[in-house]
């Protein structure tokens, strides 16, 4: 009898011992599986986090580009239905007038003729108003201007002069005049700098037709863009983290710091035609973070998938998209933030589930080890009884 006590007593302490390591055993699988879901969301959160950013700043530098091609859309619509005479430069000029007081976003409105002859209304300094003409006749050529404030009259660049007709203004050696002929609807041209104030600016134009088709010009608007920099400010992406719009070869548009710390957005560059102001590029922003993420984006244009990198010790996420202006012309919205700043706690708490995760195996190995410990000194006691007995563990009784 005593022997088969022995024997079910060592089963059941076997059974429960087996029973309590798998226990254990699935309580840290349980909580690792559970670590891992957990960075999966905290990835996925990150991501989430990225890409409505960046539609935000797709979308906020649409809708503010879009006056723009309005403005020129309705030039065209009253010209087409004959509300304005696409011939007669006054008219189109108190047009110009209207459009630019009605919208503090566009710097000025331009007209290019197909004989070289320009109209600029353009928005000075102090927020008057003055027009430029170019006339041509013949190999001379006659740039005048008209200002509501007469104090910019007697400032030399905005002054009147008679010159050689090579030397004048010709907008149809311009950019915005040949993309726009060329494509024969709404053209982007390259953003660049304002020399006046070293601002950014960028230019779209539209052909002008008359009924039969005929070529009556081309109409241009110049935004100014510096606005967009505040803008983008004002998204929040953890403490740090930060949006801006690029152009395709990595040159700043808008930039947070720029309105932020009195960031210069441009730079100026000497060639061998003499110096000119560009906007600056990211690798000498002074951004270290933000270069070193356009450089490591992967280079196939759209949209890509976030990624990370390390810098200064941070590991930062990042993502970058292509947009389309329209016509032929696009930007690049980069997003970018340390990942810890958007994740929050979970670093603590992925630390707090590995420990949790090591004590149960510690506890598994030692509730195990204790167990072992008493199944021997029980299997020894009713050892020492079955002999007592005269029995031999293990064999039945006769």
């Amino acid at each position: 009898m005593a022997a088969d006590r022995t024997t079910r007593s060592s089963r059941w302490l076997r059974i429960a011992l087996a029973v309590v390591i798998l226990a254990c055993a699935a309580a840290g699988v349980t909580l690792l599986k559970s670590q891992r879901g957990s960075s999966r969301s905290v990835e996925g959160l990150a991501d989430a986090l990225l890409s409505e950013v960046a539609a935000r700043a797709e979308t906020t530098t649409l809708g503010y580009l879009e006056i723009g091609p309005r403005s020129l859309e309705v030039v065209r619509q009253l010209v087409r239905a004959a509300e304005v005479d696409g011939t007669d430069d006054a008219a189109l000029e108190r047009l110009f007038r209207s459009l630019l007081a009605a919208h503090d976003e566009i710097e000025m409105l331009n007209l290019g003729r197909p004989n070289g002859d320009f109209m600029m209304v353009k928005r000075m300094p102090d927020s008057s108003l003055s027009t430029k003409w170019v006339r041509r006749a013949g190999d001379r050529a006659e740039s005048s201007w008209g200002h509501d404030n007469e104090a910019w009259s007697r400032d030399l660049p905005y002054a009147d002069k008679q010159e050689d007709a090579a030397e004048a203004y010709d907008p149809r050696a311009r950019p915005w005049y040949r993309q726009a002929i060329a494509s024969g609807g709404l053209s982007w041209v390259e953003p660049y700098v304002y020399y006046s104030d070293r601002m950014p600016g960028v230019a779209c134009a539209l052909p002008l037709h008359d009924d039969a088709g005929g070529l009556l010009g081309v109409v241009g608007a110049d935004i100014g863009i510096a606005e967009l920099s505040r803008l983008l400010a004002e998204f929040q992406l953890g403490r740090s983290g930060q949006a801006v719009i690029l152009t395709a070869d990595g040159r700043l548009i808008a930039y947070p710091a720029f309105s932020e710390t009195g960031f210069e957005i441009a730079q100026e560059v000497t060639g061998s035609d003499g110096s000119e102001l560009v906007l600056r590029r990211v690798e000498d922003s002074g951004d270290e973070a933000l270069a070193g993420a356009f450089a490591r984006r992967p280079d196939d244009g759209g949209e890509t998938e976030p990624f990370t990198f390390e810098h200064g010790g941070i590991t930062y996420v990042a993502r970058f998209e292509t947009f389309a202006l329209g016509g032929d012309r696009s930007w690049t919205v980069g997003v970018l933030a340390p990942r810890e700043e958007l994740t929050g706690s979970m670093p603590d708490d992925h630390a707090l589930t590995r420990s949790l995760t090591l004590a149960g195996f510690l506890l598994a190995i030692g509730l195990t080890v204790i167990l072992l410990l008493r199944t021997a000194a029980l299997e020894g006691d009713l050892r020492e009884q079955a002999a007592v007995a005269g029995e031999e563990p293990g064999e039945p009784a006769a």
